[in-house]
């Protein structure tokens, strides 16, 4: 009997799972199902929130636009897109020619990232076709976009793995994504769940809104002042502020108004964390992997950002992966490889806005040798838009119109291929 049936039996199921997973293997670049899930029960962490603002506000919207009428949620996210922006038009590709770089289209892009990617360009071309002090885009609405956008229903698995890879990419409409958008673009929405709470808001008397840190600075430079000052707003006093027309100009005064959530793991009442961003935004769950949170062990909270027109942000790295997240009108990006850290020109780490670069982007006359080497690409984030910024990259943030943003962490990847480049700027990650 143990001969005739049970032995083969076992050696059956042996070959099946053997099979199996062989087959797992070969389809290890496709999407788990898990990543195409919602994380989380947003009206399970309603109950922990204690914001009864929140809680009738969110039921309200969720009657009157249901999040499961993801038709009609795409549509208006595409109607917040006041423009589309299309690749630069360079036959030869220029730089990219000569480093290598096949051709492929940002909107079609292969699997997998191809050799190079992404395309790039003089940062000093970049700059002079659009400079920064310029909210309006060229009259062509031309950009030197070098990272591919992915359609989330069609190109979901592209997304993976170029995020697998470790590059930058944007994803567009993801449907667990599109209600926060149409909800974040109501008037009474957000100024309902912040009331009239006082939060950060970074404030200058230009449009450089350039960070620095005092702490754990020993020697202050002789000639050093703060580039700004940190004030308080709520967010109806700042959306006053960031939506006068006309728009400011470079040396008008901006604010950056800013708020972090941080997740209530005990599940106790708490105040002050912002623990509806988690219901808000799912992606950012940090109880388990997911697409947006590859190391959730490692996660920092949810940081949101919210941009009037001409705010500047400028080049730095930072040391973790990023997923950023627009909700609401347009923010540009510049973006620069970690190998050109050199020509970033930084302030030295010892400097309160160490990791900074130093050079005003807008003003030609600042321009170096060494900074007139380096290379950049540059896309435009609108409504609906994920970007994946993978650590040490380099990035320049400017906003067009008033914006929403909102963006977290997720750990290190390919610290040991990355972290060399900064090494050379004398900085460690």
């Amino acid at each position: 009997l143990l001969i005739r049936w049970i032995l083969p039996t076992v050696l059956t199921c042996f070959l099946l799972t053997t099979v199996l997973l062989h087959n797992a293997v070969q389809q290890s670049d496709q999407p788990m199902p898990y990543l195409r899930e919602p994380v989380f029960n947003p009206n399970k962490l309603r109950l922990l929130q204690q914001n009864e603002r929140y809680e009738q506000i969110r039921q309200k919207y969720d009657e009157l636009y249901p999040p499961t009428d993801v038709k009609y949620l795409k549509e208006f996210a595409k109607r917040m897109r006041k423009n589309e922006y299309l690749p630069i038009e360079d036959p030869q590709w220029n730089s990219n020619t000569e480093h290598g770089i096949p051709f492929y289209d940002i909107f079609n892009c292969p699997d997998h990232p191809p050799a190079g990617y992404p395309y790039h360009w003089n940062t000093v071309d970049v700059l002079t076709n659009w400079n920064p002090n310029d909210l309006s885009p060229p009259s062509h609405n031309r950009i030197h976009q070098g990272i591919c956008r992915f359609n989330y229903d069609t190109e979901f698995h592209k997304a993976l793995n170029y995020r697998n890879a470790e590059v930058p990419f944007i994803l567009r409409d993801d449907p667990l994504l599109l209600p926060t958008v149409l909800r974040w673009n109501q008037d009474d929405y957000l100024s309902t769940i912040l009331g009239d709470e006082l939060h950060k808001t970074e404030y200058s008397t230009s449009n450089h809104l350039m960070f620095y840190r005092t702490k754990h600075i020993t020697n202050l430079p002789d000639d050093w002042s703060p580039p700004m000052e940190n004030i308080e707003m709520t967010f109806d006093e700042w959306m006053e502020k960031a939506s006068v027309q006309p728009p400011p100009s470079k040396d008008d005064e901006h604010y950056y108004f800013r708020f972090n959530g941080e997740y209530n793991y005990s599940g106790k009442p708490s105040k002050g964390q912002n623990t509806w961003l988690y219901a808000e935004l799912p992606h950012f769950n940090p109880t388990k992997e997911s697409f947006y949170m590859v190391e959730p062990f490692q996660e920092r909270g949810v940081n949101c950002r919210f941009g009037m027109p001409g705010n500047i942000a400028e080049t730095h790295y930072d040391g973790s992966r990023n997923f950023i997240l627009l909700m609401g009108g347009e923010r540009r990006y510049v973006l620069a490889h970690p190998k050109f850290c050199l020509n970033m020109e930084l302030y030295p780490q010892s400097h309160p806005s160490g990791r900074h670069s130093r050079i005003d982007w807008g003003d030609p006359t600042e321009y170096t040798d060494l900074f007139k080497e380096g290379m950049v690409n540059e896309v435009i984030l609108q409504a609906g838009d994920a970007l994946y910024l993978p650590n040490f990259w380099f990035h320049f943030i400017q906003s067009m119109t008033v914006n929403y943003q909102c963006n977290a962490r997720s750990g290190i990847g390919e610290k040991k291929k990355l972290i060399k480049h900064i090494h050379e700027c004398k900085f460690v990650g």
